[in-house]
């Protein structure tokens, strides 16, 4: 890749380079957490965990509990499979174990998961394991109302998360409420289990101290154990609509009798500030119409003085894009008609000593230019066993808008072609089009494609899911792209640099047009065209990872099937794919089904009676060897008189090429 032209800084660093101090304590238990998490991985006795991995599970430990030599945060780009969740669960099981040989402070830590599922999982396996930590478990869950928490209030219930905000914290009556329960507990259970959502905000409003200290801050827990990637980027936006829902929350406002004279006198001043809002918006949308991406930073219209003044800190969320739109700047996506945030990627966790498991961290562009360290760290293996089938055929959402009936040839192929279990995975929609509903009720009745919640699965709606481990065969239809405008709010929101150097050319719109103009999916702006392709590759490689691969010591044969019509940006994106796959085949693949029906659209288009009574006069003057020695102005007059057409050879020579062959 760097005929491309990419930068890539990062801070990498072998294990040992890190640790300053590792007493013996520290090695017994490395060894020990070694072992079992070998024992645990290895009980089905067909998984078999290698000498390096070993020695992985072992500098690891040693890592996470010795002095550093660095205050960053620590990434371990551990590959899917890896072991990553059951390292964290036997760790946390060795540590409670040895709590009264090294003491409970290297027990106290916060532990971060994607689904709070996960998190009650490893809660009550632990409390299974090791009973309790005095008549509290050893991890307290913190979560929020949901729908699963009933109120104790019979009078008056909370019936939904917005209402909760206000009234479930530490002063409500009812003791007994698992909310409250939950107050207590956190101020004594030893570790601290939070979601990466619930991690996210907490970063952005630097209060990690809140969640750090308990026991009446006499204790701190001093680690935080991050499974998976945490929210660096956000893909936020903000659109007239939004504008529109603030001005509803302004307008329906039922006030208490405190805020009632407060409210009467700022309405009318908000009102007018959100209308100058939705004006200047409207003014971007018809002033930037002739480009495809547009960079702004508006000058700022100060609404959120008034606003604080009625609501608080009430709707936080929905006023915090229009705060960061001032702050930061927005993209403006022509075909979206969309305002993309430009966002602040700060990850902040204090003074905790931060280690971060994330199994695409060799291909995701968000660490790098930050302030992260990454361990360098060898796969253990390679992937002779993976074969991926590359089909040249563009399964782009506007070819499937265009043609749908290639997603029926596509689920003729899959239908007779596949005999054992396969994941299939493609768009939800494609501008407009029911992509997931079509594919569900072609392949809805085939046993060997594992569905879920009986459809199948869409671009984004597979994180955590665990379903297709045992499938042998995928087939990706279509990739999952992002639109031009979100690539460029991403480039910009990690390169502060790039964003400064449109701020310094914003009398010049055609400038600043050139530096993101996007043609036919390519960005003239090579560094943003790799962002985007590092970013195709990172979902890629989560949704590879699903099936039979995510077994890390598997070596069934796997093979995986894509479509990518050839040109030099899919090269790009095949050569990333044999770095990433070390070991694997890249080999072409046809569809018969997708051949014939090529050929049928071909021969239905536009024209087809000409073209079929062309072929078959051709073929009778071939035969007889009539053509030999004419020239072209000859043939053409002989064709037209015969045939009774008119031939516009400029037009099927230049632009129908395959006519003319």
């Amino acid at each position: 890749m760097k005929e491309r032209g990419l930068k890539i800084e990062n801070n990498d660093f072998q294990i040992e380079d890190l640790i300053v101090n590792s007493n013996e304590n520290i090695e017994k238990i490395a060894e020990e957490n070694s072992n079992k998490i070998k024992q645990f991985l290895e009980k089905d006795k067909i998984t078999q965990i290698s000498d390096k991995q070993t020695k992985f599970y072992s500098d690891c430990t040693k890592l996470i509990l010795s002095e550093l030599n660095t205050k960053l945060p620590i990434i371990i780009p551990a590959k899917c499979g890896f072991g990553k969740s059951t390292f964290i669960k036997t760790l946390i099981e060795t540590l409670i174990s040895h709590k009264d040989e090294v003491g409970e402070e290297y027990m106290q830590l916060i532990v971060v998961a994607n689904r709070i599922n996960d998190l009650n999982d490893l809660k009550n396996s632990i409390e299974k394991e090791h009973g309790r930590y005095g008549d509290i478990p050893y991890i307290t869950v913190l979560q929020s109302w949901n729908k699963n928490i009933k109120c104790l209030n019979e009078r008056d219930p909370i019936l939904n998360y917005k209402a909760s905000q206000n009234r479930c914290n530490q002063n409500c009556e009812y003791k007994e409420c698992s909310l409250i329960k939950q107050y207590k507990e956190m101020d004594i259970s030893p570790i601290l289990a939070i979601t990466t959502e619930r991690l996210n905000m907490i970063s952005k409003e630097n209060s990690i101290d809140k969640y750090k200290f308990f026991h009446n801050n006499t204790k701190k827990r001093e680690l935080l154990l991050i499974d998976e990637k945490p929210v660096i980027f956000n893909n936020k936006s903000i659109s007239l609509a939004d504008i529109n829902g603030l001005k509803n929350i302004l307008l329906k406002y039922q006030t208490n009798r405190n805020k009632q004279s407060i409210y009467n006198k700022k309405k009318s001043d908000i009102l007018d500030k959100l209308d100058s809002i939705e004006k200047l918006l409207i003014s971007y949308i018809k002033d930037y119409d002739k480009y495809d991406n547009f960079f702004i930073l508006p000058e700022e219209i100060d609404f959120m003085t008034d606003w604080k003044m009625v609501f608080g800190n009430k709707n936080n969320k929905k006023t915090a894009n229009i705060k960061q739109m001032f702050e930061n700047g927005i993209v403006w996506n022509k075909y979206r008609n969309n305002f993309y945030l430009i966002q602040d990627t700060t990850f902040n966790t204090g003074d905790l000593k931060t280690f971060i498991f994330d199994g695409t961290a060799s291909m995701t562009l968000e660490y790098r230019n930050r302030d992260f360290v990454t361990i360098k760290m060898d796969d253990y293996k390679d992937f002779n066993n993976l074969t991926f089938h590359v089909i040249n055929e563009s399964i782009s959402k506007s070819k499937i808008k265009e043609y749908p009936e290639k997603l029926t040839a596509i689920c003729d192929w899959i239908n007779s072609y596949f005999k054992t279990d396969t994941y299939v995975i493609s768009y939800k929609e494609a501008l407009g089009y029911k992509v997931d509903e079509k594919l569900t009720e072609k392949l809805k009745n085939n046993s060997h494609i594992i569905l879920d919640d009986n459809k199948v699965p869409h671009f984004g709606n597979t994180k955590g899911e665990n379903l297709w481990n045992k499938c042998n065969n995928m087939v990706q239809i279509g990739w999952n792209i992002l639109d031009s405008g979100s690539y460029i709010a991403k480039y910009l929101s990690l390169n502060a640099g790039e964003k400064e150097k449109l701020i310094s050319l914003k009398n010049e719109p055609h400038e600043i047009y050139s530096l993101l103009k996007n043609s036919n999916g390519v960005f003239d702006n090579i560094d943003i065209d790799i962002h985007k392709i590092f970013d195709m590759i990172v979902n890629f490689e989560q949704e590879v990872f699903r099936t039979n691969i995510r077994e890390f010591s598997s070596t069934e044969m796997v093979n995986v099937y894509v479509f990518l019509s050839s040109n030099k940006n899919n090269d790009y994106l095949k050569a990333l794919i044999e770095v990433r796959f070390w070991g694997c085949k890249v080999k072409e693949y046809k569809v018969k089904e997708l051949g014939e029906y090529n050929e049928k659209k071909y021969l239905n288009s536009k024209g087809r009676e000409d073209i079929k009574k062309f072929i078959n006069w051709l073929d009778g003057k071939l035969a007889n060897s009539e053509l030999k020695g004419k020239n072209h102005g000859v043939l053409t007059r002989e064709i037209e008189e015969d045939l009774n057409i008119k031939i516009r050879w400029g037009y099927h020579i230049k632009k129908k090429s395959e006519f003319y062959k």
